[in-house]
């Protein structure tokens, strides 16, 4: 390419004014053919380069693919194992419920069962209760007979020593 340029260079310039000459249009031609040479390697640099930078933008777009799977594939797997414990939980939930609401009922009767013993044994003391100041009353009584008796009797010992 340069060795033409310095032909070029090395012409007189009457020949350069002619533009129809044959050694110009050769001349021209040698460019032209040296520029489409050196046009054809650019381009066959610019596609390898082309072509190296899509390879490693496909082996990226690749790695990030393979990573969104992997990604996607294990929040998958989470979302699955979340809805079966889901399941399981609402199968507990309602075994639980069933298990609560028998326990709440056998509470309840037990409860009941407990207050009419309560009431019951209520009752017995309070006739106990009942029973005892009655016995109480009548002992009262019987003792303040006897003191009275024996006041009665006091008073007629002393009276009759004087």
């Amino acid at each position: 390419f340069f060795v033409k340029e310095d032909r070029a260079r090395e012409r007189p310039r009457s020949i350069e004014r002619s533009s129809d000459s044959w050694e110009d249009r050769s001349l021209r031609h040698d460019v032209m053919m040296e520029l489409r040479q050196v046009e054809s390697q650019i381009r066959q640099d610019v596609d390898r380069r082309i072509a190296q930078e899509k390879k490693v933008a496909d082996r990226e777009h690749e790695t990030r693919h393979s990573f969104m799977k992997e990604l996607i594939q294990e929040q998958a797997e989470a979302l699955s194992k979340v809805a079966h414990n889901k399941t399981a939980q609402d199968m507990n939930h309602g075994s639980l419920k069933n298990r609560l609401d028998s326990f709440e009922s056998s509470v309840s009767s037990s409860i009941v069962k407990r207050v009419a013993s309560l009431e019951a044994d209520l009752r017995e003391l309070r006739e106990m209760v009942g029973c005892e100041r009655l016995a109480r009353e009548q002992h009262h009584g019987q003792i303040q007979e006897t003191l009275r008796k024996h006041s009665n009797e006091d008073k007629a010992a002393r009276e009759m020593k004087h």
